[in-house]
């Protein structure tokens, strides 16, 4: 399954913080969206019982808590990988709003582009 909802600013993507911040992922449980589904299940003596299996969320990519916007989820960790690896080449856009002057060189560096890059620490930049 798949669900698309609206981070909000202020809001973590984790399941827990340990500092007690507001995270997406709980305000989503909370309004029922990954809720344990009940299976049933036969046990030795062919009696049906009901048991809860968890719905693990997993969001698709990441937004910093300041920032808001649409997420992706879902319970396919599979999915959710083929979507975030970068050899699968997937066409990204982004949107987003500049406050503070925006020169006309800093629309070309825009324009140009990020290259992301990793060093042999697994430390990322940009350049």
């Amino acid at each position: 399954r798949i669900w698309l909802a609206n981070k909000l600013k202020g809001e973590l993507i984790t399941e827990d913080d340990p500092v007690g911040r507001p995270s997406m992922l709980q305000r989503l449980t909370r309004g029922g969206v990954g809720k344990p589904k009940r299976i049933k299940t036969s046990n030795n003596n062919a009696r049906t019982q009901t048991q809860q299996q968890p719905l693990h969320l997993k969001p698709i990519g990441r937004l910093d808590m300041m920032t808001e916007g649409l997420m992706i989820f879902t319970n396919d960790g599979q999915y959710a990988r083929q979507l975030e690896l970068p050899t699968n080449k997937l066409w990204r856009t982004y949107r987003v709003r500049v406050h503070g002057r925006l020169t006309e060189g800093k629309l070309r560096a825009m324009r140009k582009g990020l290259t992301v890059r990793v060093n042999e620490n697994n430390n990322m930049f940009g350049g």
